[in-house]
C-alpha cells in the first residue's frame, strides 16, 4: 500500500534506474539459482568498489565492533558484507520465482511460538533486524502466520518502488506505509495480527539510547511501546544466509520488562532485544547492514 504523496515525480535518471531494475529482474528471473548467486556476488563486488562512502561507514562500524580482528580478516569481512548486499538485491528482484526457487530453501526455527499466539488469537509485535536477507521475510510471512502485516518506508524512486513492492507482495503480505501507519498497526495487533517492524536503524534524537556493541545507540521505541500499550508479546525474527545458499530464519520471544515508568519499561525491553540481536550478529558477523550509520546520533550531554 502506498499513498500518492509518498512517490516523488520521475526524473530521467530515475526512469533509467527504474527501467534497469525491471530489466535486471526479468532477465535474472530466467536464470538458474547458481547464476543468480554468481551475479549477486559480482554486484556486491561492484558495490564494494563504487560505494566508497558506504564502505567507509561499514569499515568504521566493523572496526569498532570487532577491534581485535586481524587486518586480512577484517578486509575479508567487509568484502563479504558487500557480497551479501549484492546477493540480497538479486534475490529480491527474483522473488517472483519464490515458490520454486526460494521457499524450499528456507528453514524456520521457533515457529511454535507464532502458532501458539495465533491459536490464542493474540496479536504479536515482530522485531525484524536488517540481517541476512531480511527481504525474504516478506514472501515468507504469509506461510508463518494467518494474518501478517509489515510497516515499510516507500523508496524514493517510484519505478523501483513499484518493482520492489510487487516482489515483496508476491505471496500476499499486506504492507503499510510508514507515514501514518501507527493507527493500522494498533488495530492490527488488537485483531490478533502479526505486525512486523524493521526497527533496528538509527532513530535520531527522539530515540531511546540502548547499549549496542559497546556504544549507546539511538533506537526506535515503537516495538516495546506498542507491545506495552497493547499488552502483546514481542517476537524477534532474524534471517541469515548459510554457506550452502539456504536461509535460516530464527523466531524468538523477547522478554518484556515492567519497570517503574513506561519509558523505563521500554528502555529495558529494548536492551534485552539488542543484547540478543548483538549475539545473533556475532554469529553471522558479515550479515548485518554495517554500511548504515547506526551510531550517528549521540546521546545528549
Amino acid at each position: 500500500m502506498q499513498r500518492e504523496d509518498d512517490i516523488r515525480p520521475a526524473t530521467t535518471a530515475g526512469l533509467l534506474a527504474g527501467g534497469s531494475a525491471w530489466a535486471l529482474s526479468l532477465t535474472a528471473g530466467l536464470l538458474p539459482r547458481g547464476a543468480i548467486a554468481f551475479l549477486g556476488g559480482a554486484l556486491g563486488r561492484g558495490l564494494y568498489h563504487t560505494l566508497r562512502a558506504r564502505r567507509a561507514v561499514a569499515e568504521a562500524n566493523l572496526r569498532h565492533a570487532f577491534p581485535d580482528l586481524p587486518a586480512p580478516d577484517f578486509d575479508a569481512r567487509v568484502r563479504e558484507h558487500f557480497r551479501h548486499v549484492g546477493l540480497n538485491a538479486l534475490e529480491l528482484l527474483t522473488f517472483h520465482r519464490w515458490r520454486r526457487m526460494y521457499a524450499p530453501r528456507v528453514r524456520v526455527e521457533g515457529r511454535e511460538h507464532l502458532d501458539a499466539f495465533s491459536a490464542q488469537g493474540v496479536g504479536v509485535v515482530v522485531f525484524i533486524p536488517h540481517t541476512g536477507n531480511w527481504e525474504l521475510l516478506a514472501p515468507l510471512w504469509p506461510s508463518l502466520h494467518p494474518d501478517p502485516m509489515v510497516l515499510a518506508h516507500p523508496l524514493a524512486n517510484p519505478w523501483v518502488e513499484r518493482l520492489v513492492d510487487r516482489r515483496r507482495r508476491v505471496t500476499g503480505l499486506e504492507i503499510i506505509p510508514r507515514q501514518g501507519g501507527l493507527r493500522p498497526l494498533l488495530a492490527g495487533i488488537r485483531q490478533g495480527r502479526a505486525v512486523g517492524l524493521l526497527a533496528d536503524q538509527d532513530a535520531g534524537a527522539g530515540g531511546m539510547f540502548v547499549p549496542f556493541f559497546g556504544r549507546a545507540a539511538s533506537c526506535e521505541a515503537s516495538p516495546a511501546a506498542l507491545a506495552r500499550h497493547t499488552d502483546c508479546p514481542i517476537v524477534i525474527c532474524a534471517a541469515f544466509r548459510e554457506t550452502d545458499g539456504t536461509h535460516r530464519v530464527i523466531l524468538e520471544v523477547a522478554p518484556r520488562v515492567v519497570a517503574g515508568t513506561p519509558d523505563e519499561s521500554d528502555a529495558q525491553t529494548l536492551a534485552h532485544i539488542y543484547t540478543r540481536l548483538e549475539a545473533l550478529i556475532r554469529a553471522y558477523p558479515a550479515q548485518w547492514l554495517w554500511m548504515h550509520r547506526r551510531w550517528k546520533t549521540v546521546p545528549p550531554e
